[in-house]
């Protein structure tokens, strides 16, 4: 009898601390996962840079200038240009793609081709990348972009 009190008092102890990480988490990771499924969070574009204050992860910055994108939220494009030439972002296997995407958003056709065949060549997708390498001058790609293309 004494043995089965002691366990159901082990018992009580393993939940409390349970209970008690779950109160640690994040609210703002609570409402990440709730987004990435689909669930509509209020304010999301100033949360999600809430979270990133306390996760500095790539992809969730990816994901962030994804979500910018997919929203039109114009007046928020200029950390994307801040993002682009974060070492980590740029480790990111979408990150060639999401440029391409951010300049064709922005009418800036040459440099989202650019992009765009970049992303294409990485992942051996020799048709898509033959046409969209086709579509641009490599005259009229900065440098700084050049450069980091040639040496990823």
């Amino acid at each position: 009898m004494n043995s089965f009190n002691i366990f159901f008092k082990n018992l009580k102890k393993v939940f409390l601390i349970k209970i008690n990480n779950l109160n640690e988490i994040n609210k703002k990771l609570i409402q990440y996962e709730a987004f990435k499924k689909g669930i509509f969070v209020e304010n999301w574009d100033n949360e999600f840079e809430k979270l990133l204050d306390i996760n500095d992860n790539s992809f969730l910055k990816i994901e962030y200038i994804n979500y910018l994108l997919d929203n039109n939220l114009n007046d928020k494009y200029y950390i994307i240009e801040d993002l682009k030439f974060d070492k980590n972002i740029m480790n990111e296997y979408f990150y060639y793609y999401i440029y391409g995407k951010y300049y064709n958003k922005i009418n800036k056709y040459n440099l989202s081709n650019f992009y765009f065949c970049q992303f294409y060549k990485a992942i051996n997708s020799k048709n898509k990348a033959d046409f969209f390498c086709k579509k641009y001058d490599i005259k009229d790609i900065p440098t700084l972009d050049k450069s980091y293309a040639l040496f990823k």
